[in-house]
């Protein structure tokens, strides 16, 4: 399947719920993402977005930091 970031962009567009975005600071997925994955720009699509960076994990971060993780997961869900 084709990936289209225009085609993308409009579904996250239209995005109501809460959306928790994740980062992780050492990905080595953030630079081929370039300004993308931005959390200012990505708030520009999605409206209700809410940015966590977890600086010390790669991509996989749910396997790396998995408390730090859960607690970031738990408190947005007890915001929202």
């Amino acid at each position: 399947m084709l990936y289209r970031r225009e085609e993308a962009e409009a579904c996250w567009s239209e995005v109501v719920a809460p959306v928790l975005y994740m980062i992780a600071g050492q990905s080595e997925f953030l630079p081929r993402l370039g300004d993308y994955a931005l959390p200012e720009n990505m708030a520009r699509m999605v409206r209700r977005l809410e940015p966590c960076v977890i600086y010390d994990a790669s991509h996989m971060v749910h396997h790396e930091r998995p408390e730090e993780l859960a607690r970031e997961i738990e408190a947005f869900l007890d915001r929202t």
